[in-house]
C-alpha cells in the first residue's frame, strides 16, 4: 500500500467517525430544541458542531495509532481520554458558544450527559467491532496457512 493510499484510508476512517459524531450531536441538539419549543437550529450551530465532530474524530484517531502496541495502563488512559476529552470540549464549546441560551439548564445538562454516554457506547461498539474483525482475519489467515501447507 502506497503512502497516499494509507493517508486516504486514514482520512476515510476519520470521516466516517466524524460524520457519526456530527449526526448524533446535531440530532440530540435539534431534538432538545424541538422539545423545548424552539425548532430552529442555526447554521452557525451546525458549523460549530461539525467542526467539533471532525476535530474529535482526528483527536481520537491520533490517540490510537494502529502501528503501535500499548501497555494495559497506556491503553486504559487513552480509552478514558477518548471519551472524556471530547465530552469536556463539547461542554466548554456549548457553554462558550451559548448553544442553550434561553433554554432551561436541564436541556444542556441532559445534552452533555447524553454526549458522554454516546462517546462511551461508541467506544465499546468499536472495540466489539474490531475484536470480531481481528478474529475473522486471524481465522482467514490460519485457513490460508493450512491450505498453503497442504499444497
Amino acid at each position: 500500500m502506497t503512502k497516499f493510499e494509507k493517508c486516504l484510508k486514514v482520512e476515510i476512517e476519520v470521516e466516517v467517525v466524524a460524520c457519526t459524531h456530527i449526526v448524533v450531536m446535531l440530532f440530540v441538539y435539534a431534538a432538545e430544541k424541538f422539545f423545548a419549543g424552539d425548532g430552529y437550529v442555526s447554521f452557525w450551530n451546525i458549523v460549530q458542531m461539525s467542526i467539533l465532530g471532525y476535530a474529535f474524530s482526528w483527536f481520537q484517531r491520533m490517540l490510537f495509532r494502529k502501528e503501535k502496541i500499548y501497555t494495559q495502563k497506556e491503553y486504559l488512559c487513552r480509552a478514558i481520554c477518548w471519551c472524556i476529552i471530547p465530552s469536556i470540549l463539547t461542554l466548554v464549546s456549548g457553554t462558550l458558544l451559548k448553544w442553550f441560551a434561553g433554554l432551561h439548564i436541564g436541556f444542556s445538562i441532559f445534552f452533555y450527559v447524553l454526549m458522554l454516554v454516546y462517546y462511551i457506547l461508541f467506544w465499546i461498539f468499536l472495540q466489539l467491532f474490531y475484536r470480531e474483525e481481528s478474529q475473522s482475519l486471524n481465522e482467514w489467515l490460519q485457513d490460508f496457512k493450512h491450505k498453503a501447507n497442504q499444497e
